[in-house]
């Protein structure tokens, strides 16, 4: 598959140790598996259409996720 358009690299600093307590104040029961099963591969939906992490559509208006919201920004 070739992409229409190149990805836009943006420049990106984060605190790692603050993404990682984020990421371990949400338990392993929100976390998606890929659609297609792939082994380790989960997700855990920020923004989403309607703001609903358990629609994978990608048509829509997209709106942060209860997940999102619970985020230090």
């Amino acid at each position: 598959m070739k992409l229409q358009v190149p990805f836009a690299q943006l420049p990106l600093q984060f605190h790692a140790e603050t993404l990682a307590a984020e990421i371990s104040a949400f338990g392993h029961e929100v976390w998606r598996e890929h659609s297609q099963k792939l082994p380790g591969n989960y997700a855990l939906p920020l923004i989403s259409v309607n703001g609903d992490p358990g629609d994978d559509a990608v048509d829509g208006v997209m709106k942060p996720t209860p997940y999102l919201e619970k985020c230090r920004i």
